[in-house]
């Protein structure tokens, strides 16, 4: 067998060299059919090492097939994680399958995105370990764009594309009329958009497939006092919006927290998009106090986004149980500008993993009937 290890099985938001455990009783055989994918291939001794054709490094370590499970162990967790596991239970012996490691220890198999030496030890050790959130979990799809703002697909495509998906439930939300780069909407657009989506929800309730329903949100900008762009008759008029800041990064702690705050104190927000706004390798994003903003999204019922951009997958796993342990909700999101995008979930899905969300956790994991009732005012959290 040969599996994937490192950075990549622990779904890291950023992995710097593709790590792989191989099961072969030959380095040698295994760097020459190596030689033939990649360049730059050394064999030193049961590591053998090689550069992808798109530059990226390759690692794959070569285990006897009697101990395959214990290296790819050994190659999976995090420097803290493989210290607890062996505080706590001693080095493992050699096994052939990875999960007799654990099955060895008297323990449950511990995720490999869970293997940073945070307390997966102490969970597994009290059988408290999380029943992670999978696709399979979600029923909806919210923070999608169309041709009315940036988007590369219609309103009605990207809402057919999302039932095709298999979602019950499919969230506009289009960029709101501060943000003319990407062709935001002005109230007259909001209104012609609403229209729309009454004339194709009635044609999804009339169809007699099953039900499925398009919310109409908005991704109102967040403005620099922290207000919401668009006057309260308007923001009164979406079923949800989702509140983010996409001009003036250039701000203090202090500040882009109150200007935060100030959004989510609003009657009108529903959920806190990319917290943060970074784009991974390409900008840090501005620097917030996450407990304060948490306490805040928990106060007033709003639920912070996990943007499932892999550019983005903010708010970063990290704060997803501080989060939790608050109360709120996280909405895994694509932030879709084309059909394409509705996939990305995936990379969200992955990262919410990695913060230890449940289903019961996740806003848009709720039932079509659960999130119209939270989106009609009850905003319930976790």
């Amino acid at each position: 067998p040969a599996e994937f290890s490192g950075a990549l099985r622990r779904q890291l938001n950023v992995v710097g060299t593709l790590t792989f455990v191989v099961a072969s009783e030959s380095a040698a055989g295994i760097a020459a059919i190596l030689a033939e994918l990649l360049d730059e291939v050394t064999d030193e001794g049961d590591t053998v090492r090689g550069i992808h054709p798109d530059g990226l490094p390759v690692e794959v370590a070569v285990a006897d097939p009697s101990r395959f499970g214990t290296m790819l162990w050994e190659h999976s967790g995090a420097d803290a994680h493989r210290a607890a596991f062996v505080d706590a239970f001693g080095e493992p012996a050699d096994h052939a399958e990875e999960d007799a490691v654990f099955e060895a220890a008297g323990i449950a198999v511990i995720p490999a995105a869970l293997r940073e030496g945070t307390h997966e030890i102490e969970a597994a050790r009290a059988n408290e370990l999380p029943d992670l959130i999978h696709s399979k979990h979600l029923r909806g799809t919210l923070h999608n764009h169309s041709t009315y703002s940036d988007g590369a697909h219609t309103l009605q495509q990207m809402a057919d594309r999302s039932r095709e998906l298999g979602y019950s439930y499919f969230g506009i939300c289009d960029h709101s009329r501060s943000l003319k780069v990407a062709n935001g909407l002005s109230i007259q657009r909001v209104a012609d958009q609403h229209e729309e989506i009454r004339t194709l929800n009635a044609g999804y309730a009339a169809d007699g497939r099953s039900p499925f329903k398009i919310f109409a949100g908005i991704e109102s900008d967040i403005l620099a006092d922290g207000s919401l762009d668009y006057p309260d008759e308007v923001l009164a008029t979406f079923d949800f919006i989702v509140a983010s800041v996409h001009q003036g990064f250039n701000m203090t702690e202090d500040e882009a927290t109150r200007r935060l705050i100030t959004a989510i104190e609003n009657p009108h927000t529903s959920i806190l998009g990319h917290p943060t706004g970074r784009l991974l390798l390409r900008r840090e994003g501005y620097p917030i106090n996450h407990e304060k903003v948490f306490d805040a999204c928990a106060a007033n019922g709003v639920a912070v986004e996990l943007n499932a951009n892999p550019y983005r997958l903010d708010v970063d796993w990290r704060w997803i149980e501080p989060a939790l342990e608050r109360g709120v909700l996280i909405s895994i999101n694509p932030d879709a500008h084309s059909l394409e995008d509705l996939e990305l979930m995936r990379w969200g899905v992955a990262a919410a993993q990695k913060g230890w969300l449940t289903a019961d956790g996740c806003l848009n994991a709720k039932t079509l009937e659960a999130f119209s009732a939270w989106v009609a005012g009850g905003r319930e959290q976790g």
